[in-house]
């Protein structure tokens, strides 16, 4: 398929219209480092399955939904308390996010549950880089490829881990603010503030989840033909996941669980077990809840009151 055929898809997904003005000018990455080619793009929208590809679309789709898109990028409040003091907020995007996933972490849905708040927050420049093994790496999992592409993600890249502390200083020279995502067990030690100017920590943020993600099936969702979740699908999207089948509220594993796959009658149950509960038909999908597009956004606060 045609690098074209594929720019048609980017941000199809229903309920994902981002504002013209929240993609960058131009790509976002430091000197020298070789980003992913438009081949390598084509040859992995190949592929996978249109199925497949469907259910990644309905990913960005639902975390569109849940999120929305901003009708302003700055932002300018003020407002009066009772004790005779105004505040006055001021916030915006930050100028730049970086990404990074160690090799290990293979799920394209998960990975747009990080990348999408980005987006959908308005920054400006993003960077989506995987980091390599140290043995011989494996190769970039084409549905990470696939994922990132319909996402509209322009700047992806795949570098050694010889090369990380060095991408993290080129992207955070200079007076700007920024956001460093780190996903995959392969960069649990890595501490991005450390190879950063000690004056980089009150203008750039570290989110991270280094742990494997392990997700119950409810043992009445396996149990019921009706709503019996696809395994195939549920294996894709969610590649590298640890799965614990035949949960109940009362059998639970020993491990914490990060996700529950359930009948939607017992969506409510499950949400005191697990901070993220899908249903079928959201086989695909997958949120962050604690990380939202709110931490996207640079926020400037000032108290205005009587000496």
């Amino acid at each position: 398929m045609s690098k074209g055929v594929i720019d048609q898809e980017r941000n199809c997904a229903e309920g994902l219209n981002l504002p013209a003005d929240t993609l960058p000018e131009a790509p976002f990455f430091p000197a020298g480092l070789n980003l992913v080619e438009d081949r390598a793009f084509a040859v992995a929208y190949e592929s996978i399955s249109p199925e497949q590809r469907g259910a990644l679309k309905v990913a960005i789709a639902r975390l569109g939904a849940v999120y929305g898109s901003p009708d302003r990028l700055g932002e300018e409040r003020r407002c009066s308390l009772r004790q005779g003091v105004d505040i006055l907020e001021r916030s915006r995007p930050v100028d730049w996010a970086a990404l990074f996933w160690s090799e290990e972490f293979t799920s394209p849905s998960q990975l747009l549950a990080a990348l999408l708040p980005a987006i959908l927050a308005g920054v400006p420049d993003i960077l989506a880089c995987r980091v390599r093994g140290t043995a011989k790496s494996s190769p970039f999992p084409p549905a990470q490829l696939v994922a990132l592409e319909l996402a509209g993600q322009e700047s992806v890249a795949e570098v050694g881990p010889e090369m990380l502390g060095d991408v993290l200083r080129q992207i955070a020279q200079g007076n700007t603010s920024g956001r460093i995502i780190l996903l995959g067990s392969g960069l649990r030690e890595v501490d991005p503030l450390v190879a950063l100017p000690g004056e980089a920590e009150g203008r750039i943020a570290v989110w991270r989840r280094c742990a494997q993600q392990r997700i119950g099936l409810s043992a009445g969702v396996v149990g019921a033909q009706a709503v019996s979740p696809s395994a195939d699908l549920l294996a894709f999207a969610h590649s590298g996941a640890f799965f614990h089948e035949q949960c109940s509220p009362d059998m639970m594993p020993d491990a914490t669980l990060h996700a529950i796959f359930c009948g939607a009658e017992e969506a409510g149950a499950w949400l005191g077990s697990a901070p993220l509960v899908l249903t079928p038909g959201q086989e695909s999908c997958w949120l962050w809840p604690d990380l939202e597009p709110g931490f996207f956004r640079e926020r400037r606060i000032s108290l205005i009151g009587p000496a």
